[in-house]
């Protein structure tokens, strides 16, 4: 009934938008259903924490006389430590005072001695690559060059930037070196640098302010706190505080309490961690998992997603990303055969620059526009930008044909496109320029009258 209610007053919230359009066939063939997936899988409601197989299985095969000569690739960090607002030390200090206190439940203590086991390795580590990151990594870069051998045949050159962050940074010199493991040839050329956030991750760069306040809206706003305002996180607390009014008497609000623990939980499966997983649902039951998952979900979309309460706004913090992308990629395949080629173009982001791509490019049913609030969840998942998370637009050229061509694989599985098909999962680079391009500039033009918009209210 609860999960009802949440449902209707979300849509209550929504009721009446402007901007609502039906889904289209493409999108609603990749539809899925959200809450069986993670009644089948409650560590998929740890969002952006998920740990997921990444394809290695068959591709579709090229068409005839095509080889593959190039690889464009933009991804998210591996697995890390759980980060912001320090959880581990908010958790750490909430369970010694209710031990202190005799305010632990037997499950509480039960969870307070694996805990303090955790911070023998997470102390200090907010947000750090994990040793499972490392090794993730490494492994989808084996399996690409074991994919794509061709591109790696002669002298290879690969060209590869990351975000100033220390996990991304050490995501891309572990995917380097093993790639360098696997072709001793290759030339690599390595760079981190303030200069490129602003198409690395438009989000915290200059039009930084612009992007994280266009992606929001009173309506939306109001429907993401009516579902939240129909999850009680007091219950789950009570699985381990005796009191969990006892937790405001210490100075710690519920909501702080709570989201540090789940993150200690959620971001153990990060850390190949399968004790904490199992608090991960001790704590809370699949259902609060779900409903908890279903009310951060909408936000997710709101902030990303082509959202009509938005109009959407979330999907331009791509816009740089693909005007970049397409930038480097005309160059990088009129310089291949030269002593000048790259073969390898290569980008280490977050989360916050998989998401908006995700919708801007409209991959599978990521880029729908759901005119439907309880809908949300089954076209729009954040456990689909999970740790490691990466885009492979992979480039094919032939002797016999001047078309371009090439696929895209998310996570490592074909991901389709809203471009014509040349064959089964392959478009023309020039198609995806037509239909891209104007969209960029569009996009564009869209933040420039928000920076203005925002100058003029200052």
């Amino acid at each position: 009934m609860k999960h009802l209610r949440l449902i209707a007053a979300a849509v209550a919230v929504l009721a009446g938008s402007s901007s609502i359009h039906a889904q289209d066939a493409r999108a609603e063939k990749y539809r899925e259903d959200a809450r069986a997936e993670i009644m089948a899988n409650p560590l998929k409601a740890a969002g952006g924490y998920y740990i997921r197989e990444f394809g290695k299985g068959p591709l579709a095969p090229a068409p005839k006389g095509y080889k593959p000569v190039y690889i464009s690739y933009y991804a998210r960090h591996g697995a890390r430590f759980a980060s912001g607002s320090d959880p581990y030390g908010t958790t750490q200090a909430i369970l010694d005072k209710a031990h202190m206190d005799g305010n632990l439940t037997p499950l509480g203590e039960e969870f307070r001695d694996y805990f303090l086991r955790v911070m023998e390795k997470a102390d200090g580590r907010d947000g750090d690559l994990s040793p499972y990151g490392f090794k993730q990594v490494r492994g989808i870069a084996k399996t690409m060059y074991g994919r794509f051998p061709e591109v790696f045949k002669g002298g290879t050159r690969a060209s590869a930037l990351a975000t100033c962050v220390p996990r991304v940074m050490l995501t891309m010199t572990s995917f380097l070196d093993e790639l360098k493991s696997c072709d001793p040839d290759l030339d690599i050329t390595m760079d981190a640098s303030e200069r490129y956030v602003d198409w690395l991750i438009p989000f915290d760069g200059t039009r930084k302010e612009i992007i994280r306040e266009s992606s929001t809206s009173p309506r939306a706003d109001a429907a993401k706190k009516a579902m939240e305002d129909e999850y009680d996180m007091s219950v789950p607390l009570s699985r381990i505080f005796k009191d969990t009014g006892w937790i405001e008497r210490q100075g710690f609000s519920l909501g702080k309490a709570e989201s540090a623990i789940w993150k200690v939980c959620a971001s153990a499966q990060c850390l190949e961690d399968t004790e904490g997983g199992e608090f991960f649902t001790r704590i809370w039951t699949p259902e609060e998992l779900f409903a908890r998952w279903e009310a951060d979900i909408l936000g997710f979309y709101y902030y990303w997603g082509h959202c009509p309460t938005t109009e959407h706004r979330g999907t331009l913090g791509a816009v740089d990303i693909v005007e970049r992308a397409i930038i480097d990629t005309d160059a990088d395949l009129s310089r291949l055969g030269t002593p000048q080629e790259v073969n390898l173009r290569l980008k280490f982001s977050h989360d916050t620059g998989i998401a908006p791509l995700l919708s801007f490019l409209e991959v599978n049913s990521m880029g729908a526009v759901i005119d439907d609030p309880s809908e949300i969840k089954n076209f729009f998942q954040d456990y689909k930008v999970a740790m490691g998370s990466n885009f492979q637009f992979v480039f094919y050229r032939s002797k016999r044909n001047p078309d371009i061509i090439f696929r895209l694989l998310y996570n490592g599985d074909e991901a389709s496109l809203p471009l014509p098909e040349v064959a089964d999962g392959f478009y023309r680079w020039a198609d995806f320029k037509a239909y891209y391009g104007p969209l960029v500039e569009a996009g564009q033009k869209r933040l420039e009258e928000l920076a203005d918009n925002q100058d003029s209210a200052k």
